[in-house]
């Protein structure tokens, strides 16, 4: 049995399997009231509800929420990637059984690639990025190249620096850049390259680059893959052996500066992909201690269960013990949605 609502003299139960029989002003009523609180997406099912509901139905609301639905409600980041179109995006939803919309973007966009993605905003380009780190592969110094574009500015600041560092153990290493998304922590940004080991930028008054070599690299053997997130104010790195034959995630202590060992998330689960990592509280007890990746199976979307240390596929008892028979989608990100209306201060670049 649901929560009850109450509504003038009558008291409503909402359940699954219970047919409400109340008709005209209560039941009308008591729909107006519940929708206040509801998510956009939860808005646009109530659709299917009753047919009664159709003419309440305010689509222009169902794009925005209250600051009662943003308070009480959790949402799960979304998977976007160009669909067969290059102008039509496809936004798959995975706390609904992958439960996809398809958006037009304008002509002007196509063969565009997604770079980044934060707080429901893309980024997207052909040939630049807000702030980049690459390495010229080959030569003889491999040093490291950083570039900015703050708003406001109509220039980048770029600058190189050397790639090669001083470990604890005495034995000279080069810092090899990973193709994953950096993460603005605590005023600088954090990059974590191949072998796991962090390098930090800042560009306070001019651009500046450090490896941390004092922070020794998560003891894993044959590192494929290295992701860098912040979950509750923290860094966390998860890192993957070829074809996701093992999956472990560490916790940077910042008191001692070592990375910790994470065995269980709690109630957050994780979106990792080469162009945004987020954390985010799980609005279903299904989601927690999970991490999503950009892959399908079989048009699943594919998590990692920390629980069972199983790869597992949304909507489906799909389960591997890695990721080889899943396909990863490339020109892709997580978003997390933003439901509230922005206004065009905030759409244009140069303007501060």
């Amino acid at each position: 049995m649901g929560k009850a609502v109450k509504s003038k003299e009558y008291r409503v139960y909402v359940a699954a399997d219970d047919k409400i029989e109340y008709t005209g002003e209560v039941n009308w009523c008591v729909f107006r009231l519940i929708s206040d609180y509801l998510h956009p997406v939860d808005y646009l099912h109530s659709r299917a509800v009753s047919k009664m509901y159709l003419p309440l139905i305010n689509l222009r609301r169902s794009l925005s929420s209250s600051t009662r639905t943003l308070e009480t409600a959790d949402a799960s980041p979304w998977l976007v990637s160009p669909d067969c179109d290059q102008t039509v995006y496809k936004f798959v939803n995975p706390m609904y059984n992958n439960e996809s919309y398809l958006m037009n973007i304008s002509e002007s966009f196509e063969g565009f690639r997604i770079r980044f993605s934060k707080g429901g905003w893309l980024l997207m380009s052909k040939d630049c990025v807000v702030f980049g780190i690459c390495q010229r592969v080959g030569s003889e110094t491999s040093d490291i190249f950083t570039f900015f574009s703050k708003r406001g500015d109509d220039r980048w600041i770029n600058d190189s620096f050397p790639s090669s560092y001083l470990p604890p153990d005495g034995k000279m290493m080069k810092f090899e850049v990973d193709f994953n998304n950096p993460v603005f922590y605590r005023g600088a940004f954090y990059c974590l390259d191949n072998n796991g080991t962090l390098g930090v930028s800042t560009i306070e008054h001019s651009s500046s680059w450090e490896i941390l070599a004092t922070v020794t690299r998560p003891k894993c053997e044959c590192i494929y893959k290295t992701f860098l997130v912040e979950c509750e104010g923290k860094l966390l790195s998860v890192l993957l052996g070829h074809l996701g034959k093992w999956v472990r995630v560490f916790r940077l202590n910042d008191a001692d500066m070592v990375w910790v060992e994470v065995k269980h998330l709690g109630r957050h689960m994780l979106f990792i992909s080469n162009t945004s990592c987020i954390s985010a509280i799980a609005p279903t007890g299904q989601m927690e201690n999970k991490i999503y990746f950009p892959r399908l199976h079989n048009e699943g979307i594919l998590y990692f269960s920390l629980e069972t240390s199983i790869f597992h596929c949304v909507g489906s008892r799909h389960s591997a013990k890695d990721c080889r028979d899943s396909k990863e989608k490339l020109n892709c990100s997580w978003i997390e949605p933003n439901w509230s209306e922005m206004s065009d201060e905030y759409r244009n670049w140069y303007d501060i």
